[in-house]
């Protein structure tokens, strides 16, 4: 019975190790369909001068980026975005900002606006896959450790 209660304990430390990691490889997923879309976009303005409508449109993502996509469409980006965890408020309020400005001005000023953001997704990508990921990476192996401490004073 003490080695059942060891290995669920185990077990759960193992399992909160995996999900604090899995939420980095999420948030970097999302930025990564964030900077396909800001790319799409700006090559479907550029060259065949589509409307942000018809873009949406032709757009395939999944996941938590696909909500976005979908709640910008509906005009209710606030509250999807809330909703997205890993997100930290600041980049919630910059991603806003970006839909609330997108498809409102004239080209050129649109493929401006979209250029700053591309360079602030790159960045952010290159951050995540820095420090992020190796963070989160180190913080999910602690626990898992310490789960394993637990397991050897348990029994």
């Amino acid at each position: 019975m003490k080695l059942f209660i060891s290995l669920c304990v185990l077990l759960a430390f193992v399992v909160f190790g995996l999900f604090i990691y899995k939420k980095s490889l999420k948030k970097q997923k999302f930025y990564v369909n964030f900077l396909q879309f800001c790319q799409n976009v700006q090559t479907e303005i550029s060259f065949f001068q589509n409307k942000i409508k018809n873009i949406l449109d032709k757009q395939e993502f999944d996941g938590d980026f696909l909500k976005v996509l979908k709640a910008y469409e509906c005009c209710n980006i606030k509250t999807v975005l809330d909703e997205i965890t890993y997100l930290q408020k600041d980049e919630k309020e910059r991603i806003s900002l970006f839909f609330s400005k997108l498809g409102r001005t004239d080209s050129k000023t649109e493929k401006s606006e979209i250029q700053t953001f591309i360079k602030y997704l790159e960045e952010k990508i290159e951050n995540i896959k820095n420090n992020g990921m190796k963070k989160s990476g180190l913080k999910a192996k602690l626990v898992v450790m310490l789960g394993l401490c637990l397991f050897v004073i348990m029994l």
